[in-house]
């Protein structure tokens, strides 16, 4: 059985998230994951010292020789510390196809709600565009446990996803950075594409570390169950009939 990746839109006011209802993609490809950590040397923190070190080895090269102690203090200075580690980063490759109801609603919808994740959205109820990313104003609202990545609570403004690939990675909060999409050549008879695929690039929204990592082994939320979701609209019955068919609709 392929794996899927499901996708869960987080928005919300400053006092409370709203989970929505996790959507449901097959993967196309095998699924890596990205996770970096940069370093850099001891001598860069103290002013100068690499300078110093630099004319030191350019001295002894010229030279042809270098003493066992000078050799010991290039060296301990080069050790490399902790710098930053980066967030996870996750590219799938997500597939869509003519389903039920055509290539309006089952491929070129879907590919819009998640492509409109990378850019300005416009807001009716403001008349305003809502940027991709966490406004400095939605930053103080959402409290984002730096460590673990998790959110409390996510404004209306933000633009959030949680992530989560079975048996790989689950990512609480994330921001989708990239979308690019194909569309098949071919179309259905009301002239939208009978298939499409989008190459996608999801963050994390902080750095990874061993917590993150293993959320996966939490087996909460998304799929079957429902009950972190918010259901203002459905209800917690259609939300779980609603994840089950999407689920039962990728067994192909």
């Amino acid at each position: 059985m392929p794996n899927k990746i499901f996708i869960q839109e987080l928005t919300g006011t400053a006092t409370k998230t709203n989970f929505g209802i996790p959507k449901v993609f097959p993967l196309v490809d095998d699924i890596s994951v990205v996770i970096e950590t940069s370093y850099a040397s001891y001598s860069s923190l103290v002013p100068g010292l690499d300078k110093l070190k630099t004319l030191a080895g350019t001295l002894s090269s010229v030279g042809g020789q270098m003493s066992e102690g000078g050799l010991d203090f290039q060296n301990a200075f080069d050790l490399q510390r902790w710098e930053r580690t980066m967030p996870v980063i996750l590219t799938p490759k997500l597939i869509f196809y003519i389903k039920e109801s055509g290539g309006l609603r089952d491929v070129y919808d879907p590919m819009m709600d998640l492509i409109k994740f990378t850019v300005p959205t416009f807001d009716e109820e403001t008349g305003k565009y809502i940027l991709p990313g966490i406004s400095l104003s939605a930053m103080g609202d959402a409290k984002i446990k730096k460590a673990t990545g998790e959110a409390e609570n996510i404004s209306k403004g933000s633009k959030l996803i949680a992530v989560k690939i079975p048996g790989v990675i689950h990512l609480k909060v994330a921001l989708l950075k990239k979308a690019m999409p194909t569309f098949s050549k071919h179309l259905d008879e009301d002239g939208w594409p009978i298939w499409g695929i989008l190459d996608t690039e999801i963050i994390s929204l902080a750095p990874a570390n061993s917590k993150m990592l293993d959320y996966i082994k939490e087996n909460k939320l998304f799929g079957n169950n429902v009950d972190n979701v918010d259901l203002q609209a459905v209800g917690k019955k259609e939300a779980t009939r609603i994840v089950e068919d999407q689920v039962r609709g990728l067994n192909f």
